[in-house]
């Protein structure tokens, strides 16, 4: 399993678009930023910062990141046969993708990292830093590591439908962009739809962030459908995801 993941980081550099996802979200960062910190004065605390910069990136940037990185890298592995190859080895199915999903996990918890130093020091050198100290950086960097942790479990989906389908990512990116999209529309009034938009109240309800909680109108026993859903969801895509590379004809 070491050397299955050595192998997918390996892969993994070869792809270009982290880097771009990385500039455009400095640009991204600095443009909200610049709006926020020459806006209205009732923006005037670093979580009201952050909790304005980590919305969309949350929502939206993050999962569309994770959905483009991870069917081009699944469909790179069609197209040039290389999971042929893999099968005579033998890895098994299960550790294939197991391998993968580590990967995008180790993914987004650095992207999630990268974010969480820039937004730092943009409060820095912004008004917002008489108001930052260890409690607020702390409980900040929980919560980028939270999102990083949560949201490669509901965007796998998207990377089990990439493997059904083998590895076309015409289909498989149009499914994720109205998957990530139906989720970021609907989910602010239709919390739960899908586990993309049931993964904010739950990472709100594990930054121990009731206020907000409390504004959305989601209660406890809501956070435990929400996370049942994620679970399930993310299982089922695991065992179609495995079934589907065991039965393929590569």
């Amino acid at each position: 399993m070491n050397r299955l993941c050595l192998c997918e980081f390996k892969k993994m550099k070869r792809q270009k678009f982290f880097i771009i996802s990385i500039l455009f979200t400095i640009l991204y960062l600095f443009l909200m930023s610049f709006i926020v910190i020459s806006g209205e004065e009732r923006f005037n605390t670093f979580e009201n910062l952050y909790s304005i910069l980590l919305s969309e990136i949350s929502l939206l940037i993050l999962p569309i990141i994770l959905s483009i990185i991870g069917i081009s890298n699944i469909s790179n592995e069609y197209k040039n046969e290389i999971l042929k190859n893999i099968k005579v080895i033998p890895i098994s199915p299960l550790n294939y993708i197991i391998s993968k999903f580590i990967v995008f996990e180790v993914i987004s918890v650095v992207f999630m990292v990268f974010v969480f130093t820039v937004i730092i020091l943009i409060g820095l050198f912004s008004r917002f830093r008489v108001d930052m100290n260890f409690i607020i950086i702390a409980k900040f960097l929980y919560i980028c590591i939270i999102t990083s942790i949560i949201k490669p479990i509901v965007v796998f989906p998207i990377y089990a439908f990439t493997i059904l389908v083998k590895g076309n990512s015409s289909i498989s990116n149009l499914i994720g962009v109205i998957y990530i999209f139906f989720s970021f529309i609907l989910g602010v009034k239709f919390k739960g739809i899908t586990p993309l938009s049931s993964s904010n109240p739950l990472i709100f309800y594990l930054s121990f962030d009731n206020a907000t909680l409390n504004r959305m109108g989601v209660s406890t026993s809501s956070i435990f459908m929400f996370t049942l859903e994620i679970v399930i969801v993310f299982l089922i895509s695991m065992f179609l995801g495995v079934k589907a590379l065991e039965k393929q004809e590569l």
